[in-house]
């Protein structure tokens, strides 16, 4: 296969990180792969693919003179144009606020495919009437050397350590104002290393950091603020170095930090029901319970989306016990380390190679996606074809996704071809979620289960289904957070 790479490939930020390794792996399977590199020039570039990780591949800089079969793009903010109309396009874009920028979709509609590194990010492309079909999964990986896994200093305070631009989707001020929250005798105990990225360049003047600290002078007192730039390496020295990442973010599409800390075998304490309990979940971190919640406002800075804009509100409280209780000594971090470097070990650059690769050649052969957002669209369609559904799983799936609603309405459908008994549960479960919807968002009214739903009713009526245009949603605007998602345990 001959593919192009195109986009970051600095290792400064995420973007280059992911698009350098992805063109590496790819190119030891056997691949033929041209760096096109839109923040590095050639001779950098150049320099870059001469070293040991890229000996003996067959891999070139600049746009090459051969056809490409695909080509792989990311970059901020996304190109969704081709360069020839004969080569395949994948557009590698996270997108981490709910619903899409309404000025992306044309765009969309013109590439073969959308990469996003976790189904928690598909979520916001499907809701925004994406096809399903159009996005796939593709997670980040992660390749630490082995002799900085083991390189914490001893020392007597607790060292925690946020990584990552210090703005409002990251959370800083969550972190700062749970530390407040804490007894001097254990806020004694603890220092925060804030290593603050992108202040100066994509998140300039966008940082909360001096504000937060301003506010709370005893936090301040325990933080030291790290703004300098920092290698690649010296980065995983300092996250191998800390004792715990803390990052209590509202919006993330995959959370590398968390990541790299998890190899390099630092517990991490972050945002439960977000992306990164893909591949970090109990067991392997300490998760902060959160809340939905959606703006009044379908704007992102200059940025209009497509249906809601939504994130995760990490409670405050619940990260100042958690992070009371390993200052304390009361977490078993040895089981935390073991497990979480076990699950890093699975995202290898070498594993996400082969599922890259793998989607390609689905791509290439005209293939769908295979993650859960699809087959629960799949299997979904074939209980509204059957003449004895069995609802009960695809009700916890939904209401696992928080549709809610989509739930409500496939009991509402189940019930009439069903047994008394399991129709009588079906009727207690509607009622149960005719009581969430009241107050829970409808962040999914656009997306792809509820129009499976409206089809099988026209149908059922005789009726065609209108078509339904991405941006519309049955409920615009959420002036508060509602509950928590995850405290909707009903089956």
């Amino acid at each position: 296969m001959k593919i192009v790479v195109e986009g970051n490939l600095s290792s400064d930020g995420s973007y280059g990180i992911v698009n350098a390794n992805l063109g590496r792996v790819l190119a030891r399977r056997g691949h033929q792969v041209a760096f096109v590199g839109l923040d590095l020039g050639d001779h950098d570039l150049s320099t870059i693919l001469r070293g040991p990780d890229y000996e003996g591949l067959r891999v070139s800089v600049g746009e090459p003179g051969w056809s490409p079969d695909v080509r792989i793009r990311q970059i901020w903010p996304p190109v969704w144009d081709r360069r020839r109309p004969e080569e395949r396009l994948v557009v590698i874009q996270p997108w981490e606020f709910g619903s899409v920028p309404r000025s992306w979709i044309e765009g969309i509609n013109n590439v073969d495919a959308v990469w996003v590194p976790s189904e928690y990010c598909k979520r916001g492309y499907i809701q925004s009437g994406i096809d399903l079909a159009k996005v796939w999964v593709v997670p980040n990986g992660c390749d630490v050397d082995s002799r900085v896994a083991n390189s914490r200093t001893r020392r007597e305070r607790t060292r925690l350590l946020f990584l990552g631009g210090a703005i409002f989707r990251k959370g800083i001020d969550v972190l700062v104002n749970a530390l407040d929250q804490l007894g001097d005798a254990t806020l004694n105990r603890l220092d925060l290393v804030v290593k603050e990225v992108g202040h100066d360049s994509y998140y300039r003047n966008q940082s909360l950091l001096e504000g937060s600290l301003s506010a709370h002078p005893r936090v301040r007192a325990r933080t030291t603020v790290e703004s300098r730039h920092l290698e690649r390496a010296q980065l995983l020295d300092v996250i191998a170095d800390a004792d715990v990442l803390v990052h209590p973010y509202r919006a993330e599409g995959f959370a590398m930090p968390i990541l790299e800390a998890m190899a390099l075998g630092t517990p991490v304490i972050h945002t439960q029901g977000g992306a990164s309990n893909e591949f970090c979940g109990p067991g392997e971190s300490l998760l902060i319970p959160s809340a939905l919640a959606t703006s009044d406002s379908s704007n992102i800075g200059d940025l209009v989306l497509a249906d809601q804009c939504y994130w995760l509100e990490p409670s405050v409280e619940q990260l100042s016990d958690l992070i009371a209780r390993f200052v304390d000594g009361h977490t078993d971090v040895e089981s935390l380390v073991r497990a979480a470097r076990s699950r890093a070990a699975s995202l290898s650059w070498d594993h996400v190679g082969e599922t890259a690769y793998r989607a390609l050649e689905q791509l290439l052969d005209e293939g769908s996606p295979a993650d859960s957002l699809s087959q629960l669209a799949t299997d979904l369609a074939l209980q509204l074809e059957a003449l004895t559904p069995r609802p009960a799983p695809l009700l916890s799936r939904l209401v696992a996704i928080g549709d809610f609603t989509t739930a409500r309405q496939l009991a509402t459908i189940c019930e009439e071809k069903v047994d008394a008994s399991v129709g009588a549960e079906l009727v207690r479960v509607r009622g149960l979620l005719a009581s969430i919807t009241r107050t829970a968002p409808d962040v999914w009214s656009a997306g792809p289960y509820r129009r499976l739903l409206g089809e099988a009713s026209f149908e059922k009526a005789g009726r065609v289904a209108p078509e339904r245009r991405s941006a519309d949603g049955e409920q615009s605007t959420f002036t508060r957070p509602p509950r928590s998602l995850v405290e909707h345990e009903m089956f």
